[in-house]
């Protein structure tokens, strides 16, 4: 068995990155001979994994394996990423916060899943050309670290200059966990909700009203006690109607009521080690 300390390490982004990415991970071996598993973090987001080696076997929580020759995106509600090599493997995987790439791109379409897709299937990430970036860039952890946030900050930099009332108003959403009305939100912004929503439509590819409902339920999903019983008493702690509510957008967004999926959180954590050689 290899030792967990030398299969996949993870790495801090720089300080002026914390509110948008988590973590950095990596993966480097010229056998075949291991079986990794990344246990993702409790309040993590979506994980953008670049491929710099041999197609690798892909097993995302529970569902069936998939080969995967380039590079790939797990949706945030993944719990943990098995990952069998078919040759060499030298992966370096982006790990954002809940809503770290809101900002920069349209909505993901592997966002609040556990799936995972090819990069080449979204169109408008693998149009910005980052894959082309970090694939040229070696395998040195700090080379591919530092060649991603020159990109990340380059997209930092253009949204901030069009889109200073959207940023502004994700912060705003962010600090709330999701729980302010657009209205409010709107008179604060000092621009109509009409603008406001037409703004969010043309940057982010979702109104405000939607990604407030995705972080409201991020931050319950973040937060969920595998134990919970008390369904009614968290969902008026969160902003909702009632239990009816919390049951209905979970749901909506994850395909399940809160019961199953705090259950099966429950049995992973049980069963599921970090990471496993």
């Amino acid at each position: 068995m290899v030792n967990k300390k030398t299969l996949i390490r993870k790495h801090e982004p720089h300080s002026k990155f914390k509110d948008y990415i988590q973590c950095y991970w990596t993966l480097n071996r010229s056998d075949n001979n291991i079986h990794a598993i990344y246990r993702t973090a409790v309040d993590g987001g979506l994980q953008l994994i670049f491929n710099l080696s041999d197609p690798i076997e892909c097993v995302v929580d529970d569902a069936s394996p998939i080969t995967i020759a380039g590079d790939f995106m797990v949706g945030s509600l993944a719990k943990r990423i098995q990952i069998k090599p078919t040759g060499s493997i030298s992966l370096f995987a982006v790990q954002f916060t809940p809503d770290g790439l809101y900002p920069f791109l349209s909505m993901p379409p592997v966002d609040l899943t556990d799936f995972c897709v090819e990069l080449e299937e979204v169109w408008e990430l693998n149009g910005l050309g980052p894959s082309k970036l970090i694939h040229s860039a070696g395998q040195k952890p700090d080379k591919l670290i530092q060649t991603f946030e020159g990109f990340f900050a380059g997209r930092m930099n253009a949204f901030r200059k069009h889109s200073f009332s959207v940023e502004k108003a994700v912060t705003i959403i962010r600090s709330h966990k999701g729980q302010i009305p657009i209205d409010t939100l709107a008179n604060q912004l000092q621009i109509s909700s009409r603008h406001l929503a037409r703004k969010f439509t043309e940057r982010i590819g979702v109104p405000p009203k939607r990604l407030c409902r995705i972080f409201r339920l991020k931050h319950v999903l973040n937060n969920l006690d595998p134990t919970e019983s008390d369904w009614a008493s968290l969902a008026v702690a969160n902003g909702y109607f009632d239990q009816a509510h919390l049951i209905h957008e979970f749901q909506f967004f994850t395909g399940q009521s809160p019961r199953t999926y705090s259950t099966a959180a429950n049995l992973q954590e049980k069963s599921s080690a970090d990471f496993v050689g």
